[in-house]
């Protein structure tokens, strides 16, 4: 799991997983709860980058936060993980939803020519393009520069690194 964080991280794809807590290590004790994994979830991945983490407390809560989140990791273009766990996942019930009271997905797109999908923008937001297009989006697990192609050039990697980290303050 933590390998496909990371590459989320460094390809800025919006990701959102729901980790449903147990007591553990390994298969621990299934049939308890506990909230044991927080930590892991602040630093799963190799490297630096960011991730949005959040838990819900009810059923209305984990259908809010969940649109929320989905909002946010598209917005921010970042992982984000859902923590819950074993009688919120397990535990059903009927609820009154109000669906205009939920956030929904509206990424940053793309508009015009010269796609960059690791545009260096002033909120370190890219812009998204998404096949069929004219243009190359190229995604990249390895550092690279705007254009996504792939980079060891100290000052391209300083740059990548900052811009990701300019979403702190977007």
């Amino acid at each position: 799991m933590t390998e496909g964080i990371s590459l989320a991280g460094i390809t800025e794809a919006p990701i959102l997983i729901v980790l449903s807590q147990r007591p553990g290590p390994a298969t621990g004790v299934p049939t308890y709860t506990e909230q044991a994994d927080l930590s892991f979830a602040l630093s799963a991945g190799h490297g630096d980058f960011l991730r949005i983490v959040a838990s819900p407390g009810t059923i209305e809560d984990a259908y809010y936060l969940t649109a929320e989140m989905l909002d946010l990791v598209w917005k921010f273009q970042t992982p984000g993980i859902l923590l819950t766990e074993k009688q919120l996942s397990e535990c059903s019930m009927t609820i009154d939803i109000d669906v205009d009271k939920a956030k929904w997905a509206k990424p940053k797109m793309h508009q015009g020519e010269n796609y960059k999908r690791y545009h260096d923008a002033e909120d370190g937001i890219s812009p998204m393009l998404f096949p069929p297009s004219k243009e190359v989006i190229k995604w990249n697990s390895y550092e690279h520069d705007e254009f996504g192609v792939t980079t060891e050039n100290a000052e391209m990697i300083t740059k990548m690194h900052d811009k990701r980290n300019k979403k702190l303050k977007a």
